[in-house]
């Protein structure tokens, strides 16, 4: 009895740890179980093991490796030159074995070549009384003349020899005998692999490599093949570029073997280096995305905006004017977010907080100088709906100020959520954290504990979040990673999860640049892999990307970075990619940021739906697209995919009825956005209206062509997305 005991114990202890899976939401690499061999080098599985700062790293050929390799070393093919003296014994000095030697008791030892060979070093060890005088003839019939001396015994020299002139004889002089140890030159570039075997054939579509070697390697090839003996060439990769890059393979290819190619500049110590590799379907390590659902939730009670205290203006909201602030940006979302600053309530987490103080100073330094309500009652007064997002980061607020973390979130949270939630309602989600990701994990997880529970002892009804997290890399530089925030324990006391989603990608050159959201390498479908994490830990929760967003020139103010699209792809894209959050599940998504920022322009400065407080506020034109979006569709629901592929996208609203009236379609497009495509598009109507979403700046041509056929809306389709209003 008592063993029937004991194993039904640690039978429910193991069912319960399984129902948790802290990397439910990853895509494995095709490589992660791979064979991996090399040319040379140790250290092969750090390439696939998701650690970033680890690597395999080749032998270097040069000065002494490339002696016995015969593609490298000249000498170790006598069919290419002649020995004279005929006759002379040099087998043991082309050996490339350093520790033998033939004894050369001839004056004159000459090699002379067939053909003129391009050298770049000549390496020799001998063991001499006298000096050797060693004579380089070029094709060129110029002379370079090189002295050994007795000095140097038993010391592998090394002679640079100009490769643009090759080299058609050397010869040995000396008046006495000596041993000639080794002779060797090298002319071609060494070459250094690493090969993975996946064990069978697979269909690839993405290969992310990190590989940077610097000025040292001439160039990397990445190569594919079925039978190891025929490869095809996929890319070339940039040895100096320093991210982890993707690879995209369209169409797929079916291969078994993966091998990279290191071509390595022609001089001493120089080595070829792998950090990371990984390969996937063509879905990427996000993996497919999740079959669609009509939505519970209409685009009007979806679509948010990032802001904060005061609208840019730097006084409270009740002190701003119509249009101006939350009545203006309410305009394109019914959502608003504000980062609630933790350093404004309290000085120390073990300080009281009395929300209901009324401060007499409206300096905004240090605490107590907010007094909230005069902020958010203008916020709800012009009908927006509030997302606190309670801030909090090493550098405002450290975790070591934390003294007994749990307890102390729980006073504040219970504080807060009893005067904004409970007796003044203006607070409908909370957020704990935005981006503490300095944080350590077990201070944030006794924060995310104690507030949440502080939250819902206030107020049952108010949606609570954890700070934004990824569940696609665990690696990732940020330091977000879903696991180190969330566990079986915290998901009990959050509604949902949280993250923030940028379009940027690092490329080929190495710069980080902004992709279209329809790219396989957006992070648009890095919310398959929350929605995977979501569905294996915590079903039937709520998803919200807090963040999302385009830098762009407009409204006057330029954008000069790196990463800034064109105003016009801000507007294309931006919706684009809120459409496509709406579509892949997403209970709410927010525009960050509601305004360009003063100062110059970088990264997220330059975000705003409008110019900045100094260009007064003026709509870009994201704006007026946000705008018509809300306009058109803010009651209606999405309700299914229609087209999504290479060609088209488009996908159906409807009303709380479950009646489709709206449809927009676009062309995934990541350039020549205004060329237009004729597209099928398979939808039955009799009658129907169509308009660009982005105001068109083809004037002589506002309104999209269109033809209706049998079960079939033949439009001309570009990268603007057209409504189509589907009419009875």
């Amino acid at each position: 009895m008592r063993k029937l005991v004991a194993l039904l114990f640690l039978s429910s202890v193991f069912t319960c740890h399984a129902q948790w899976d802290e990397n439910a939401g990853l895509m494995p690499s095709l490589l992660e179980n791979s064979k991996i061999s090399a040319s040379s080098g140790a250290n092969l599985p750090f390439v696939a093991d998701r650690n970033m700062d680890n690597y395999w790293e080749s032998a270097n050929p040069l000065p002494v490796n490339y002696l016995i390799d015969g593609t490298l070393n000249i000498f170790k093919n006598p069919d290419i030159y002649s020995v004279l003296p005929t006759g002379t014994s040099i087998a043991l000095a082309v050996d490339g074995n350093t520790d033998t030697k033939s004894a050369i008791t001839v004056n004159n030892l000459s090699f002379e070549f067939t053909k003129p060979e391009t050298v770049k070093w000549l390496h020799l060890k001998l063991y001499t009384r006298d000096p050797v005088t060693i004579t380089i003839t070029k094709a060129s019939q110029q002379q370079q003349q090189v002295i050994f001396l007795a000095s140097e015994n038993y010391q592998l020299k090394s002679v640079e020899v100009n490769p643009d002139d090759p080299v058609t004889a050397i010869a040995l002089s000396c008046s006495s005998p000596y041993d000639l140890f080794e002779i060797a030159m090298i002319g071609a570039h060494p070459v250094e692999f690493i090969e993975f075997d996946m064990g069978k054939v697979q269909k690839v579509g993405w290969i992310s490599t990190r590989h940077y070697n610097g000025e040292g390697v001439k160039s990397i090839r990445l190569l594919g093949s079925v039978d190891e003996r025929n490869w095809i060439d996929i890319s070339e990769l940039q040895p100096q570029a320093t991210a982890f890059i993707p690879v995209i393979i369209k169409p797929e290819i079916s291969i078994r073997y993966i091998k990279l190619e290191f071509v390595l500049q022609i001089q001493p110590y120089q080595k070829a280096r792998l950090m990371e590799i990984a390969a996937y379907d063509k879905f990427g390590p996000y993996g497919p995305p999740p079959a669609s659902k009509a939505t519970s939730r209409s685009y009007g009670e979806s679509m948010g905006i990032d802001a904060f205290w005061g609208w840019g203006y730097s006084v409270y909201s009740d002190l701003l004017q119509e249009n101006q602030g939350p009545t203006l940006y309410h305009r394109v979302a019914n959502l608003a977010r504000n980062y609630h600053r933790i350093d404004w309530d309290i000085d120390n987490p073990q300080q009281a907080t009395d929300f209901d103080r009324i401060p007499k100073s409206e300096i905004s330094t240090g605490s107590h100088w907010m007094y909230w309500d005069r902020e958010y009652v203008s916020w709800k007064k012009a009908g927006l709906t509030i997302d606190a997002s309670i801030t909090f980061d090493k550098t405002t607020f450290s975790d070591q100020v934390w003294q007994n973390a749990e307890k102390e979130a729980y006073d504040y949270g219970n504080a807060f959520a009893k005067h904004f939630v409970a007796r003044k309602e203006y607070i409908s989600t909370i957020e704990i954290g935005n981006e503490p990701w300095e944080y350590q994990s077990d201070v944030y997880v006794k924060i995310l504990k104690g507030m949440s529970s502080g939250i819902k002892a206030a107020s049952a009804s108010v949606k609570v979040f954890p700070c934004a997290v990824q569940a696609f890399d665990p690696a990732l530089s940020l330091n977000n990673y879903v696991s180190r925030y969330l566990n079986s324990s915290t998901a009990s006391v959050v509604d949902g999860l949280n993250t923030h989603i940028y379009p940027y990608i690092f490329v080929a050159d190495g710069k980080r640049r902004a992709i279209n959201p329809e790219d396989p390498r957006s992070e648009v479908w890095s919310l398959n892999n929350l929605s995977r994490y979501r569905d294996r830990n915590m079903p039937d929760k709520m998803l919200e990307i807090t963040e999302f967003g385009y830098d762009s020139e407009g409204g006057g103010e330029d954008c000069t970075h790196d990463e800034c699209v064109s105003e016009l792809e801000q507007a294309l894209y931006g919706t684009r990619m809120a459409l496509m959050f709406y579509r892949l599940g997403a209970d709410a998504f927010y525009w960050y940021y509601f305004a360009n920022v003063d100062y110059t322009s970088q990264m997220h400065n330059r975000s705003g739906l409008t110019a900045s407080y100094s260009g007064g506020f003026k709509p870009k034109l994201a704006f007026s697209a946000f705008k018509n979006l809300k306009e058109q569709i803010g009651n209606l629901y999405f309700n299914r995919i229609i087209l999504e592929n290479d060609q088209a996208y488009v996908y159906a609203f409807a009303d709380d009825q479950g009646k489709i009236k709206k449809l927009i379609a676009w062309r995934p497009t990541a350039e020549d956005h205004s060329k237009t495509l004729w597209v099928d598009i398979p939808f039955k109507t009799v009658n129907i209206g169509a308009e660009f979403l982005v105001p068109s700046e083809r004037k002589s041509n506002p309104v999209p062509s269109y033809t209706l056929q049998t079960n079939t809306i033949r439009l001309a389709l570009s990268g603007n997305p057209v409504v189509i209003s589907v009419k009875d």
